[in-house]
């Protein structure tokens, strides 16, 4: 098992899953992780399961904007997740 470095509940699915040992798409879900830590407070998912199967919500009202952002960065796929380019290119930014 790849040995990530980090608290699970930072952990994308893909190394959760074995399928990667890291990677760009890994970094960007991090950075999705950090920002919804960021505005919220709390993390997205508590549990392997919880990122595995479930979708992040939001505990409050935000722009379509930040939540088009977070949704880009916090796709299971790592082939459907947004580039940094795209983050950086992205309006909420």
């Amino acid at each position: 098992r790849y040995p990530f470095g980090g608290t699970v509940s930072n952990c994308p699915p893909e190394i959760l899953l074995e399928k990667s040992e890291g990677s760009v798409e890994a970094e960007v879900w991090t950075c999705g992780i950090l920002l919804y830590v960021l505005i919220f407070n709390k993390h997205p998912f508590d549990t392997e399961d919880e990122i595995l199967h479930h979708e992040f919500a939001t505990p409050f009202t935000i722009s379509d904007s930040c939540f088009n952002l977070l949704s880009m960065m916090l796709q299971k796929s790592p082939k459907k997740r947004c580039s940094i380019l795209e983050i950086l290119l992205h309006p909420w930014m």
